[in-house]
């Protein structure tokens, strides 16, 4: 057989003839038969060894792509625990703004209230000008005389209102 031993490498039919030297057709016949051969070995091992070559590329991709995946897998968690404590601080905060908004209101609600009780009740302690001299409360004790009361009857528009003697 005509074949070299490094399996990928066949013997050509020009390296086996040298010039001017005629080969017979049976000699021939041999060469391509030694050709065909080694060439369908050649093929067969690397058709078997493909598997393992393409392993061995996976392998040494994971290899060396292992560390900078752990890396950004540590990443990956340290930012979603930092995400999740901020998601934890601004439901605090909204809950703590609701919870003052409805506060807030019911303290609203209740001194709108307790303003508009205080001011019909100042409103009905103030003397009204417009009763009788009789029914105004006396003067505080110590005032020299009673101011007259003040009547609008009979100021028209312009005319300034002051007190009736």
């Amino acid at each position: 057989m005509l074949f070299c031993p490094v399996a990928s490498t066949m013997w050509t039919t020009s390296s086996l003839l040298k010039p001017g030297s005629q080969v017979s057709a049976t000699e021939q016949l041999h060469i391509k038969v030694g050709q065909f051969s080694t060439g369908l070995v050649a093929f067969s091992h690397e058709l078997a060894s493909e598997p393992s070559k393409g392993l061995l590329q996976v392998m040494q991709h994971v290899h060396s792509s292992t560390p900078s995946l752990v890396q950004t897998k540590q990443q990956m968690r340290t930012l979603q625990a930092d995400v999740q404590a901020l998601s934890a601080e601004m439901q605090d905060a909204v809950q703590g703004l609701h919870d003052i908004h409805t506060a807030g209101q019911t303290y609203l609600a209740s001194i709108d209230t307790k303003l508009k009780e205080i001011g019909k009740q100042a409103t009905s302690d103030l003397p009204h000008y417009h009763e009788a001299p009789s029914s105004r409360p006396s003067s505080l004790p110590g005032s020299r005389s009673p101011t007259p009361p003040i009547s609008d009857a009979g100021a028209g528009p312009g005319q300034a209102m002051g007190p009736t003697l």
